[in-house]
């Protein structure tokens, strides 16, 4: 595959598609399979991988040609390919990864999301999307992990404001049972029966 020059603004999303496909395996058989050649199984292979994808989202953005950050569809589209390498890779998905790759920079995001630009409203709730996205992936982590990860916890605690306040549940519609109005259980005493 010819590398793109950088300056060039491409429209379809299927190039990028290529190239995010074409150098991502690319970065796997050049930088991590030569480090184990072929003492690796698939699993091992992953976490491997899972512990360089951010070099390798970096390899990456070399080759992709500049986005047009005025075509919100295919910013969407392109985050959506980030989402997509991110399962392909067992690693999860996060916004500033998504920085990492596509070179746009976690304050302009950041600027979107927030609406401190004079950019659509859509834009806005775009990045949102993006961000709630991020946040089922961890959330989904989180719940199916047979061990807690504090770091992870920390994260959703800090980054997508999730909490573990008890009040959180007695809040819901649910028939919470308080200890007052559990009935109160006598142990009976068979000598005061027989008197």
């Amino acid at each position: 595959m010819k590398k793109e020059n950088k300056t060039d603004q491409i429209t379809d999303i299927k190039e990028y598609e290529q190239i995010i496909k074409y150098y991502s395996e690319l970065y796997v058989n050049e930088y991590i399979l030569p480090l184990y050649g072929n003492n690796i199984n698939g699993l091992e292979l992953l976490n491997v991988i899972n512990k360089q994808f951010n070099a390798m989202l970096l390899y990456i953005r070399k080759y992709i040609p500049k986005i047009n950050y005025n075509d919100l569809q295919l910013l969407n589209d392109i985050f959506n390919l980030y989402v997509e390498l991110c399962v392909k890779y067992n690693h999860l998905p996060t916004i500033q990864g998504f920085c990492f790759m596509s070179n746009i920079s976690q304050n302009t995001i950041d600027k979107w999301k927030n609406g401190y630009t004079k950019l659509s409203i859509e834009r806005m709730e775009t990045i949102k999307k993006w961000y709630s996205i991020c946040k089922g992936f961890l959330i989904d982590d989180l719940n199916n992990s047979d061990k807690a990860s504090i770091n992870k916890i920390f994260i959703a605690k800090s980054v997508y404001g999730l909490n573990d306040n008890i009040n959180a549940i007695q809040n819901n519609d649910l028939n919470v049972i308080q200890a007052e109005t559990l009935p109160t259980l006598a142990i009976s005493n068979k000598e005061n029966e027989n008197d």
